[in-house]
């Protein structure tokens, strides 16, 4: 699906979305020969920028987001070159250095201006193709590279954070307060009447002084309400865990899928009291990174709630 012409600032939707192709490689061929700045960014990706201040003056929300890995284990290659990733974070007056940085950055800002081709396309694709809008009865542009009301980061945080913290009244409220900062259609989404299954995973773990240590990973997936022409991935995964060290939901990322993913994480075979987990989708949590447990892997399945009810 591609993006209507929706005017936002001085650039159309269509406009950035129809040049994102060519900035991220000559930003990244810049960066890959040492001589990419800040600067470079401001210049080339003035409607980028002005989001990333925005999100910056946003009271919590980097907050909703943990740490994700830079690195595509498929391809062996950094999935954003970090030169890029360091800019956007220094606009944004958060580190973005290291083995993890910020999920939620580097899943938006950062993934529009990958250059690398994994097997289901290049990164951007969730954010540059209408399907998600279309699929949930949104506008066209909330969830595009510059949308016409919020931001790109703001806007993807209250639709899946709006998922993945269904039930949990303490993150819906937090979450509630970046609803002034994004998009009014999405903020008003009724989500608890969408069909919704859950996948939990629990650890029981210590933490480095030996102290008890849990973690809960989940993993939401909500088929799209409406049908959307020609797609085959017409579900959205989004994926969050809760650390005791470090107390709160986050976010790790979200997209779409297909029947066959959906099979895979939902095969009963998978389900019991001491099955294997280990972390996916580039999740970055201290201590979990490249190693696998033993724990609890159950699943939920949300009812649609009566209108004026909560779940």
């Amino acid at each position: 699906m591609t993006r209507q012409r929706v005017r936002s600032g001085t650039f159309c939707q269509m406009d950035v979305t129809s040049r994102l192709p060519e900035l991220a490689v000559k930003l990244a061929q810049k960066a890959q020969a040492n001589s990419f700045v800040t600067s470079d960014l401001r210049d080339e990706c003035s409607w980028l920028c002005r989001q990333i201040a925005r999100d910056s003056a946003t009271p919590g929300l980097f907050d909703f987001w943990g740490l994700s890995s830079n690195f595509d284990e498929l391809a062996n290659v950094s999935i954003v070159e970090p030169q890029i990733l360091s800019a956007i974070g220094e606009i944004a007056a958060l580190s973005m250095d290291g083995q993890g940085v910020h999920a939620g950055l580097q899943h938006t800002y950062g993934y529009l201006l990958s250059t690398v081709v994994t097997p289901y396309g290049f990164k951007r694709e969730r954010w540059v193709s209408s399907s998600l809008e279309h699929g949930f009865g949104l506008p066209s542009d909330v969830l595009g590279p510059n949308p016409s009301q919020g931001t790109l980061l703001a806007n993807a945080t209250m639709f899946a954070g709006s998922i993945a913290f269904r039930g949990d009244k303490s993150a819906t409220e937090r979450l509630q307060r970046i609803a002034p900062f994004s998009s009014k259609a999405v903020g008003s989404l009724e989500y608890t009447q969408l069909p919704q299954t859950r996948i939990v995973e629990t650890l029981a773990l210590r933490d480095s002084a030996g102290h008890p240590r849990s973690v809960r990973i989940c993993t939401d997936l909500v088929p799209f309400p409406y049908q959307v022409e020609g797609i085959n991935e017409n579900c959205l995964l989004v994926y969050s865990f809760e650390d005791s060290t470090h107390p709160g939901a986050r976010l790790t990322t979200l997209f779409t899928v297909g029947p066959s993913l959906i099979a895979e994480v939902t095969d009963p075979g998978r389900f019991g009291t001491t099955v294997e987990i280990r972390t996916r989708f580039n999740a970055c949590i201290p201590g979990l990174v490249g190693k696998t447990f033993r724990g609890q892997r159950a699943l939920k399945r949300f009812r649609r709630s009566h209108r004026g009810r909560r779940d």
